[in-house]
């Protein structure tokens, strides 16, 4: 279901240049729906009229359709053993069959694949062994075993994938126990460092930071991250510009105002419910490409609202509800370009609206 909905590169993933790629055998009931179009298959139907597999008229061979026996269908270790040692891709539609069980360690012989993408198995258990790290180097796009039932720690062998440049996604699963430093050297990942939705805890490793060329999306939030938000932060990769979530963990202490450095950000900044504490740094108030969302709600912040805020060109969210901020609503607020929502809801701001507000007129 691609749990965050933006993932088009999958689209764009050249799997004609992966032989063989392995794709994992379909039930019954839906291999009608991705039956490979040949346009030299025809038929001749009802008048004397031809017509080409492509045509919705035409009917399938019933040797055609080879409903895969419910072993292939659900169990991982075979389907792996099914698999040529030197295949290139495993990858799964939405309309494949669920797999079940665990990830047998023999995946990491699999030397080949430059890429795995896995998801919506809930019946699929078990750790991820560490000889994944195995494919090292090997390994391009994607990494993402996604919506799955896979607990225990994240490796840190796979932090090998030195290559790795779009998606290491393990979200909406329940992995435990620390986030690996090792994480740090995907030196050429540029979009999607995925790890929300599980059970992660500790402190947030300062080496992802070193993600130096990563431009969009890392998600850390719905975990039980604890500590502070690393000031290393601040110098993530020059181009990113989309999506950085913290929100809905235990992190504490002062949002660094070294994340005021993330010029190229655009799309949103997400640290809400949280334990923060103290005042916003009014250094986000130079994220002036920040057009998306500044979602601050459900921490003990404190202190006043920085009048530099006033210089986001926010249009979709600026939220700091359920905060402990005080003083005035800065007037610098009625600037911003909003067209859906300023939320403020119970804090301990004083003072009337600011006539400024008003000109909020797109909301």
């Amino acid at each position: 279901s691609m749990s965050h909905g933006v993932w088009k590169s999958f689209g764009e993933f050249d799997t004609c240049s992966l032989a063989p790629v392995y794709r994992l055998p379909l039930d019954s009931k839906h291999d009608h729906s991705l039956r490979s179009c040949i346009p030299n298959a025809t038929q001749t139907i009802s008048d004397g009229v031809t017509v080409s597999e492509c045509d919705p008229r035409y009917q399938s061979p019933s040797s055609t359709v080879t409903p895969a026996p419910s072993s292939m269908s659900n169990s991982f270790a075979e389907l792996l053993s099914s698999m040529p040692t030197g295949a290139t891709g495993l990858f799964q539609g939405d309309v494949s069959a669920s797999l079940s069980g665990t990830v047998p360690s023999e995946i990491g012989y699999y030397t080949n694949m430059l890429g795995i993408f896995l998801e919506n198995n809930p019946l699929l258990e078990g750790s991820l062994p560490s000889q994944l790290g195995m494919l090292g180097a090997n390994l391009e796009s994607p990494f993402g075993w996604c919506d799955c039932s896979l607990s225990g720690s994240i490796p840190s062998q796979l932090g090998s994938f030195s290559n790795l440049y779009e998606g290491f996604l393990l979200d909406h699963s329940f992995f435990t126990g620390s986030l690996p430093t090792e994480l740090g050297n995907l030196g050429r990942l540029e979009n999607f460092l995925a790890l929300d939705d599980n059970h992660l805890s500790s402190t947030i490793p300062s080496e992802l930071a070193r993600l130096s060329v990563l431009e969009y999306n890392l998600y850390l939030s719905s975990n039980r991250f604890t500590g502070t938000i690393p000031t290393e932060f601040g110098s993530l990769a020059p181009s990113f510009t989309s999506d950085l979530w913290f929100n809905f963990n235990e992190l504490t202490g002062a949002c660094p105002s070294e994340l005021g450095r993330l010029l190229q950000l655009t799309r949103g900044l997400y640290i809400n419910t949280n334990l923060l504490s103290q005042g916003l740094p009014s250094e986000l108030g130079d994220l002036s490409k920040l057009t998306g969302v500044l979602w601050c709600e459900m921490n003990p912040l404190s202190s006043t609202l920085p009048t530099q805020l006033g210089k986001l060109p926010l249009h979709e969210w600026f939220g700091v509800d359920y905060n402990k901020i005080t003083g005035p609503i800065p007037t610098e607020i009625g600037k911003m370009p909003f067209e859906y929502a300023l939320s403020m809801s119970t804090t301990s701001l004083s003072s009337s609206l600011p006539t400024q507000l008003g000109a909020l007129d797109k909301m």
